[in-house]
């Protein structure tokens, strides 16, 4: 790569970086003592969950367990989550959990562009045709947000519930899924130099190839079949182009998924045995949301692609470059399949959608400079608001997205006082933050991870607001040893052990 090139594609890295996170800098400058940014901008429930799995690692944990669900029968434990279980390890005491996380994302959104920036060169020969699908593939977005942002605020844009799907929304997203999206690429990348490698190697690379395959199912277990899935179109279009079965590649490929495929069998088994696991999966699926959400979320690069189809013979030229065409037909098709995670198949898809696309815009952009501009504009909304609006958001320094004194003064007295033996009763928002500074458990604080959490969160909304209510039957059925409530809520008949100003803590009568 000539000098000026790599300076280009350094500086695109480091306005992407910078970009992507600018919400974050913007919260963690507003913090104040008294309102305390907590480190996320959106979904920002699943995000202090993530803390929480890193305690659990920080205190000795290597099976993941619900903190969010109260129930002796749900604490049964499992193999998953273990890149914050690790996380949480190696986190010094005296770093911030919020800290570690955001480092983790950084390393992990440096080590994807980096990945794909080589990835994608490895299909696309022409080095300015790869810089602009590499361009393209970081900050492009589909038309979802316009409509919930201008037509339809109850709308949920495709870029919303899928962000695996886009290489932006994994950049300010958690580092699991940065991390695992890397190593699939590295995945893919080093099974296809597989295919070829010489027998006399193959057991070392079958190892290598192994070892990345355990690793990106150990950070995003959905990435293990979208590998195999993703393979499978493959060795279709080669059977294609080569008009012969691609035996010795087939092979090679499933063997190259052995690992990950051993820890996929794990999952289902212990989804299916554990209780806890089991209840868990069965209010949390992953399925795409309609056909036409899916073509609003990726609209203007479906386009783009079309049109670069007729331009991209020389793909279908070569055995690796028919890995585009065949990743372009199986994307949707994985994206509807029958099964719990098929949201998440979708990952990577926007790489041939970027690389068809950069057939189309360079020499349109030699020509036309403004059309190609146009469309290249039509690409970016979602990139656009999704960080605007971000930053917006945390410029009010409110709950949930801070903490005030008064909750952290809470939290930490509960982490003090409290074991994994004790049940804290709260509003949702509070226990939604209690795992991440004690040992106890909550009866409700995360929409997916408490089993039944819309009973339970009226159980919650109940018991303080409603006169007439029996607390003494909710305390004694749900075995509530901690009540957090706002100053203002009295708790009759409990004894308050502590007062923190706004908040007050009471001791749940025996």
């Amino acid at each position: 790569m000539k000098r000026s090139r790599r300076l280009t594609i350094a500086a695109w890295a480091i306005a992407a970086l910078l970009w992507a996170n600018l919400p974050y800098l913007a919260g963690y400058a507003r913090s104040t003592p008294q309102a305390r940014f907590g480190g996320f901008f959106l979904y920002e429930q699943d995000g202090y969950s993530y803390l929480a799995k890193m305690r659990q690692g920080a205190q000795g944990a290597w099976l993941f367990h619900l903190p969010y669900t109260s129930e002796d029968e749900y604490q049964s434990g499992g193999a998953i989550y273990l890149f914050y279980l690790v996380l949480g390890k190696l986190t010094p005491r005296f770093v911030p959990l919020d800290a570690a996380y955001h480092a983790a994302r950084l390393i992990g959104s440096a080590l994807l562009l980096w990945v794909l920036y080589r990835f994608i060169g490895r299909l696309v020969g022409d080095a300015r045709r790869r810089s602009w699908a590499w361009w393209l593939a970081i900050f492009s977005g589909g038309w979802g947000l316009l409509i919930s942002t201008f037509i339809d605020q109850r709308y949920v844009a495709y870029e919303l519930i899928a962000p695996d799907a886009f290489v932006f929304s994994i950049l300010y997203g958690p580092p699991h899924v940065s991390v695992g999206f890397s190593l699939l690429l590295l995945w893919i990348h080093y099974t296809l130099d597989t295919l070829k490698t010489d027998r006399s190697r193959l057991p070392q690379r079958l190892l290598v190839a192994n070892g990345l395959g355990a690793l990106t199912a150990l950070a995003r277990e959905a990435y293990a079949p979208a590998f195999a899935l993703i393979f499978a179109a493959y060795l279709i279009a080669l059977a294609v182009r080569q008009r012969t079965l691609p035996r010795r590649e087939a092979i090679r490929a499933a063997l190259s998924g052995v690992a990950a495929g051993a820890y996929g069998l794990y999952l289902v088994i212990a989804f299916r045995t554990a209780p806890g696991l089991a209840a868990w999966a069965g209010q949390n699926p992953f399925t795409s949301p309609g056909v036409l959400d899916f073509v609003l979320g990726f609209a203007p690069l479906i386009g783009l692609a079309l049109m670069g189809l007729r331009r991209a013979a020389q793909l279908w030229a070569s055995d690796e470059g028919a890995l585009v065409p065949a990743w372009l037909v199986a994307g949707p098709i994985m994206a509807y399949l029958p099964l719990a995670i098929s949201r998440r198949l979708i990952a990577g898809w926007q790489i041939p959608l970027a690389i068809l696309a950069a057939y189309v815009l360079p020499p349109l952009f030699d020509r036309r400079r403004v059309p190609a501009l146009a469309l290249v504009a039509l690409t970016l909304p979602s990139t656009l608001l999704i960080i605007l609006g971000g930053t917006a958001r945390v410029l009010t320094p409110q709950p949930p997205l801070y903490i005030t004194a008064d909750q952290q003064a809470a939290l930490d007295w509960l982490g003090a006082h409290t074991t994994d033996r004790d049940v804290v009763l709260s509003d949702w928002r509070f226990g939604n933050l209690v795992p991440i500074y004690a040992d106890a458990r909550v009866l409700v604080g995360h929409p997916i991870e408490t089993i039944d959490f819309a009973r339970k969160q009226q159980i919650a909304e109940t018991f303080f607001a409603a006169d007439g209510v029996d607390r003494a039957a909710v305390i004694d059925e749900w075995h509530i040893t901690w009540i957090v409530a706002e100053a203002d809520r009295v708790v009759a008949d409990q004894t308050p052990a502590a007062d923190l100003g706004s908040i007050r803590i009471y001791r749940a009568a025996p």
